[in-house]
């Protein structure tokens, strides 16, 4: 049968009214979004985490100890004081460790001073001291200077009430005979004096004399912190080897404080 008729429209009042709003709030939306931008990638970092300033690092580090094994009288090496920091490269929000002045004066005041000279008056023996480190290899380092000696300035310090004050010396270089050749001489019973840079001076008397093999050295005993108080002089001795460019043997002086 054929219609005849035209199909009546179905208009509802609540879906036209649902449609408006549903308008209205795409538009809002909208709007938001357009006044509020995405961040940029710039204040993300690479975990799509915002990048917020990191805590202040450690103060302070302390330098390694020279390695078992080491040649306290090796050739000497560039001081690493310095050294790259390891991670990500510094940025604007990245901010140095800081110590305050006063603290820092403070704890200069209370070091007991430095050595600068050592003598044996029964050997002839009288060198200057430099204050040495530890070379990137590990070893203690040592003036090149045969007529300088070096004093580890990470270790013990002559006025201290423990540890050891560690001095070591070439006995000789392309020049000639070194300061410390004069130790191989050395008996036990003699006299050392440190001079310190405050102009006061320290008497020990020499208690040990040992010859040991470079690569037998004790170091954790002659590096000692925590021990009574005594100084450790160190040089080379034994034959010569051409192949290594250096002597065999290392020779110990250990001296305490005198009475």
């Amino acid at each position: 049968m054929t219609r005849t008729q035209p199909r009546r429209s179905r208009f509802s009042p609540a879906a036209a009214v649902a449609c408006l709003l549903s308008l209205l709030v795409a538009g809002l939306a909208l709007w938001g979004l357009l006044r509020d931008p995405v961040p940029a990638l710039a204040d993300f970092d690479r975990e799509g985490v915002p990048v917020t300033a990191p805590a202040d690092p450690a103060a302070s580090t302390q330098p390694p100890e020279p390695t078992r094994g080491s040649d306290p009288a090796a050739e000497p090496a560039a001081d690493p004081t310095s050294e790259p920091t390891a991670g990500r490269a510094p940025s604007a929000l990245d901010r140095p460790a800081t110590r305050p002045a006063s603290l820092e004066a403070s704890t200069a005041a209370k070091a007991p001073p430095a050595p600068v000279r050592l003598r044996v008056p029964a050997l002839g023996l009288d060198v200057p001291l430099d204050a040495v480190g530890v070379a990137p290899d590990g070893q203690m380092e040592v003036p090149e200077d045969a007529d300088v000696a070096g004093w580890y300035k990470f270790g013990a310090r002559p006025a201290d009430d423990t540890g050891s004050v560690v001095v070591a010396g070439h006995v000789d270089d392309r020049e000639g005979p070194g300061a410390f050749l004069a130790l191989t001489r050395a008996q036990e019973g003699e006299e050392v004096v440190v001079e310190l840079e405050d102009g006061s001076e320290l008497s020990y008397t020499v208690t040990a004399r040992t010859t040991t093999d470079k690569k037998e050295l004790p170091v954790d005993d002659l590096f000692d912190r925590d021990g009574p108080p005594r100084l450790q002089l160190i040089t080379c001795t034994g034959d010569w080897s051409a192949s290594t460019g250096r002597y065999t043997d290392n020779l110990v002086l250990t001296a305490t404080p005198a009475p």
